[in-house]
């Protein structure tokens, strides 16, 4: 029977720059600013855009103004509505193409957003805010290449942007340069020390190569820097301390992930990880299921409960489960039904 559990893995691979757990919206919003008066009350914002365009249907800022209350809402069909309102009337208005784009972006339309900020690029070859963002929907389409020749492009207008270096080591992890990643890393955090995006992922980088201390070193730096909103770096901090059979100290990251984010899956089925090796087997189950409960369609948590269960004499569950874990991608869990559900 297979008592090994070999689904670790770390967490958040690919972190992005500022915290994407605070604030979804940087991905696609380096640029616009927003007043005080949006942030307090959007929907009381919009009505009164609504009444300013009744008033005069050619009101470009008002429809441009409650696009941008709507994307911030997570309207974003209603938002691109208003864009391209003003694109219609003004065709040369760079900022309605730009936040037109992040909205496409937010709906996964990423050839719709490259459209788009490449349009903002041809109007204004030096924005380089447009150039970043085009790089991030190029890498969301695994056009690494693509995204690399973007962030080379926001690093030659402005080379002191560390964003732009930490987006580019990204690509560049995803096509297996690690040495040009961690030159990427290296960089954003000679440019700005606090960049805990760019420690967290130069930390991915070294565990990959099995230089867990170093990990580690980098993983603590970005706690340091932002404890409060270090989900992913105590996430991945626990998996190097899990490598090194550290897994009491794995435990205790994993459960400081999951109380910044009370639904990470990925710190939920590590800490079953760890709990199997410590042999709480009855614990594991419990965070395997709430894994589970959170994303039903988590081929890992699966997979991992189904052969705690097994260990635990329960065949028919952990049967139940693996097959699951088959159905929803894990190719491993064929040869574990062979192993042990016959």
């Amino acid at each position: 029977m297979k008592k090994t559990l070999l689904l670790l893995f770390l967490c958040s691979v690919f972190v992005s720059a500022c915290n994407t757990q605070v604030d979804t919206d940087y991905t696609y919003s380096r640029k616009e600013v927003i007043t005080d008066s949006f942030q307090n009350n959007y929907q009381k914002e919009i009505a009164g855009y609504d009444k300013a365009i009744e008033n005069d249907p050619n009101d470009t800022d008002a429809y441009y103004n409650r696009g941008l209350a709507k994307k911030d809402l997570k309207d974003y069909q209603g938002a691109i509505a208003d864009f391209c309102k003003v694109i219609m009337m003004n065709p040369d208005d760079t900022d309605a193409w730009y936040n037109r784009g992040h909205a496409k972006k937010a709906l996964k339309d990423y050839q719709g957003a490259i459209a788009d900020y490449s349009k903002v690029i041809m109007m204004n070859p030096e924005d380089a805010d447009a150039y970043y963002n085009r790089g991030r929907a190029k890498d969301d389409l695994k056009d690494y290449q693509g995204a690399i020749a973007d962030f080379n492009k926001v690093i030659e207008i402005n080379p002191k942007d560390a964003d732009a270096y930490n987006e580019r080591g990204l690509a560049k992890k995803r096509l297996k340069d690690y040495k040009g990643a961690i030159a990427d890393y290296n960089k954003a955090i000679e440019i700005n020390p606090e960049n805990e995006a760019a420690y967290n992922n130069r930390g991915i980088v070294k565990d990959d190569d099995e230089d867990y201390d170093g990990a580690i070193e980098d993983y603590n730096m970005a706690i340091k820097i932002s404890p409060d909103y270090a989900a992913e770096a105590y996430c991945n901090r626990g998996v190097a301390k899990d490598n090194l059979l550290d897994y009491q100290g794995a435990l205790a990251d994993y459960s400081m992930a999951i109380r910044i984010d009370s639904n990470y899956v990925e710190a939920y089925n590590n800490r079953g990880l760890a709990k199997d090796h410590i042999l709480d087997h009855k614990g594991a189950i419990a965070d395997y299921s709430k894994a589970i409960a959170i994303n039903p369609e988590y081929a890992d948590a699966y997979y991992n409960r189904g052969l705690t269960r097994i260990i635990l004499n329960q065949k028919d569950g952990g049967c139940l489960d693996l097959n699951k874990a088959l159905q929803s991608g894990d190719k491993d869990a064929y040869e574990a039904i062979k192993e042990n559900c016959r």
